[in-house]
């Protein structure tokens, strides 16, 4: 499929003069202009400079020819992989992945032998992979399919590697890879760091009996696997998965895991929730509150704005601010008053006041701009009636 964007008014044959400067970075540059401009007439100018002899210069091209998604790309970039072992790890890298975003059907071979290769670079052949996991072609799906099995099963591959095949087994939703999602999260023998992926692969994938093997991952010794197998259960979106969220809400030990456990909470948007997640606003952890405060805007229960409104005095800045924010999304709420009155009663001059009062008219002023654009897209949506 070829881009057909017009010229936008940018001087185009100023950037083509640009393009072959002797400066490389002048060069660069007008690469990355004529990527942003998005005028097919660059392709051969660009392919021109796939063959420069600065890397930086040649990531850029190919970088502006992924966006316009030209197929003229496919034979110049496959050539670059074919000599990559003189060519900078990072061009590589990019014109493998851009292969795979032009749906290049004739490069498959080519970037499956990369995948398989050992003796190469394991960022190009992570670059590879992520390529391959582009294509969405009825004739290559099963060749990609069983790739990324292989990319797992073949213990001689590094971990990263590994890894990554394990992450699209969720994300291509692999034909057959369920059940091995479900052994590698149970499997000792296997790194935290794969389990915990496994446990996101399960999240992602759509399938109600991951439930079971989730919730039991949620008990984990490793951060990683708990935090993952949290998360997950969210994108289940199973009510059944609430309790158990709960506990993970009030009990963790991990700050992450239980703002996992707080965003679980607001996807799932199960009532239940409302009360544990206002008594999660006394967590020790800021990032945890945030999330609470998140969870209990998407939940939209009155019960909530007299604990909010306490949040606006929170020793965090960014929580006070994001509590403003939230809080205006109520009815009858009136926050811009709430935090001016706030505002009126500070007193002293000491760090705790100043940095009081910078968080307050922060949050002030974000809340005034939030209201003024609504006030303004009310406007224009009366106007166009």
């Amino acid at each position: 499929m070829t881009v057909t964007t017009e010229n936008t008014g940018a001087d185009f044959e100023q950037l083509l003069e640009k393009l072959k400067d002797s400066d490389p970075e002048t060069r660069r540059q007008a690469a990355l202009d004529l990527k942003d401009l998005g005028d097919v007439r660059a392709v051969p100018f660009l392919l021109e400079r796939l063959q420069d002899n600065n890397p930086e210069v040649q990531y850029v091209s190919i970088w502006a020819l992924q966006e316009l998604k030209d197929e003229r790309a496919v034979e110049p970039l496959m050539e670059i992989l074919q000599n990559r072992k003189t060519l900078s790890h990072f061009v590589s890298e990019s014109a493998a992945e851009t292969l795979g975003k032009l749906q290049a059907e004739q490069a498959f071979e080519l970037l499956a032998s990369i995948i398989q290769d050992h003796t190469e670079k394991l960022s190009v052949r992570l670059s590879a992979l992520e390529g391959i996991s582009k294509y969405d072609i009825s004739r290559i799906n099963p060749q990609v399919d069983e790739l990324i099995l292989n990319c797992f099963r073949d213990k001689t591959n590094p971990e990263d590697l590994r890894y990554e095949a394990v992450g699209l087994m969720g994300e291509l939703s692999v034909p057959g890879s369920f059940d091995l999602l479900v052994e590698i999260l149970k499997n000792p023998d296997e790194t935290d760091h794969i389990r915990a992926n496994a446990a996101y692969a399960l999240g992602i994938f759509d399938e109600d009996a991951a439930l079971q093997p989730l919730l039991d991952a949620t008990t984990d010794p490793d951060d990683e696997v708990r935090y993952w197998a949290t998360n997950g259960l969210g994108h289940l979106e199973l009510k059944e998965a609430v309790p158990r969220l709960i506990e993970i809400l009030g009990q963790d030990e991990d700050g992450g895991v239980r703002s996992a456990a707080a965003y679980s909470l607001e996807v799932i948007k199960d009532p239940r929730g409302v009360e544990p997640l206002i008594a999660a606003l006394k967590d020790k952890n800021w990032n945890t509150r945030w999330w609470v405060i998140a969870a209990l805007g998407d939940l939209d229960d009155v019960r909530a704005v007299p604990a909010l409104k306490k949040m606006l005095y929170d020793k965090s800045a960014r929580v006070a601010e994001w509590a403003a924010k939230i809080l205006n999304g109520f009815p009858g709420t009136n926050v811009v008053a709430d935090l001016e009155a706030m505002l009126g009663k500070l007193k002293g001059q000491g760090k705790d006041s100043q940095r009081r009062r910078k968080a307050l008219e922060k949050a002030l002023d974000s809340v005034k701009k939030a209201n003024e654009r609504k006030a303004s897209e009310d406007r224009q949506s009366q106007n166009a009636k």
